[in-house]
């Protein structure tokens, strides 16, 4: 009779499954990073549309406007025509821009030799080109004041070849310097 069985009751509910959670949402680092690229593009748009509406003929803005102090003639302005005053801005940016001494430098820096060396070899250099430049039709005041500019900065070259150098030898070339800038018109 085991066709005559009864039938069993089905098996119990179905096993629970764990509850459903949503996966958890990925930090979101793109945001700054999205920030950043964004303010990126925007200023690169403005800079080129502000660098494609400028006209060919449109000259880039200078710098702040001279004032009326600059733009008077200094006193002995009158031989700026002289060869030696056409040679003397260009001189004077040459040595501008031939690097000092290190900051706070001595005798016992380590390699001052070295860098009195090249600092005098650089002047040495401008000088020559600047004195080939005094012409003997110059006005006196002019040609002397550049001879006498070129004898103290070669004396200072001197004396610092010589360790003999000392804040004094600075004041007697700055004063000379003036004073070429003074009668050539340069500021």
């Amino acid at each position: 009779m085991e066709g005559n069985r009864p039938i069993s009751a089905p098996p119990g509910p179905p096993p629970q499954w764990p509850p459903y959670y949503p996966p958890a949402k990925p930090a979101r680092r793109w945001l700054p990073i999205a920030i950043i690229v964004a303010a990126i593009i925007i200023a690169t748009a403005v800079i080129a549309a502000v660098l494609l509406s400028r006209g060919p003929d449109t000259a880039a803005p200078a710098g702040p406007a001279p004032t009326a102090a600059q733009n008077a003639p200094a006193q002995g302005n009158a031989n700026e025509s002289s060869s030696t005053c056409e040679a003397w801005p260009s001189t004077k940016a040459a040595l501008n821009s031939i690097p000092a001494l290190p900051a706070g430098w001595n005798w016992e820096t380590p390699n001052i030799d070295v860098y009195v060396s090249n600092l005098n070899a650089a002047v040495t250099r401008a000088l020559d080109l600047f004195e080939r430049e005094i012409a003997a039709d110059d006005p006196p005041q002019v040609t002397e004041a550049a001879r006498t500019y070129l004898a103290e900065r070669r004396q200072g070259m001197e004396r610092l070849a010589t360790r003999q150098y000392s804040a004094a030898a600075d004041v007697t070339i700055t004063s000379a310097r003036a004073k070429l800038d003074q009668v050539c018109g340069v500021s």
